[in-house]
């Protein structure tokens, strides 16, 4: 997600510098080094002042490959030839990144609660409806070449509802974005079932507010 972020910034960069070019062919390249410069600032400002938070850090990640591509064109300076080389790397790691995302997407999905049964996985929900206590995840083998990750927020998220936002795999890791809202939930003990078609050997669970959700060891 972070190198995903960083690479839009980049390119933006790259856009912001060639539409200097609308404006006048004439303008020395500090000028437009520093409206990128500029440009990337004003993205971390709003980032930090106006959004703010977690829904702010996205944007906050991108100004950094902005502000970066701008130091580029700082250091290359009226060579042509390397400003041209810059932008042809960014775009063509962009082009590979982009492939290597597309044929390694992962697939996941939202198990209906109705399914839990004809899944196998009702004795374990007897259990968390048992024991409220219960809070993390258990990873179990659902459908065919699939897992299901689930998780359970324990008795004091009661009344809790989970949304999925995001599943990874990146470096060895299966990370999964999850968020909480409170809305009078009848669960006492908030509950997801997560399919996914690879797994990582390592499983990191997070919420947006930073919650860290561990595996339970039972």
């Amino acid at each position: 997600m972070v190198s995903t972020l960083v690479l839009i910034g980049l390119i933006i960069g790259i856009i912001i510098y060639s539409l200097t070019y609308v404006y006048g062919k004439s303008i020395a390249n500090f000028k437009r080094s520093m409206i990128v410069l500029g440009g990337g600032i004003l993205l971390l400002l709003t980032s930090v002042i106006i959004i703010g938070g977690f829904a702010g850090m996205p944007f906050g990640i991108i100004s950094i490959g902005v502000i970066f591509m701008a130091i580029i064109f700082f250091i290359v300076g009226k060579n042509t030839f390397w400003k041209k080389t810059a932008c042809f790397i960014v775009l063509l790691y962009t082009v590979v990144f982009s492939a290597y995302t597309y044929f390694n997407k992962i697939d996941y999905w939202v198990v209906d609660k109705a399914s839990v049964e004809d899944q196998g996985l009702l004795p374990y929900l007897h259990n968390i409806e048992g024991d409220t206590s219960i809070r993390g995840y258990k990873l179990f083998n659902i459908l065919e070449g699939s897992k299901g990750i689930f998780l359970t927020l324990g008795e004091d998220m009661s009344g809790n509802t989970i949304e999925l936002v995001d599943v990874e795999n990146n470096n060895g890791r299966t990370e999964i974005k999850i968020r909480t809202n409170y809305n009078n939930s009848p669960e006492k003990n908030p509950y997801i079932v997560i399919g996914v078609n690879k797994v990582e050997p390592e499983i990191l669970i997070t919420d947006t507010d930073g919650t860290v959700y561990n595996e339970i060891n039972e």
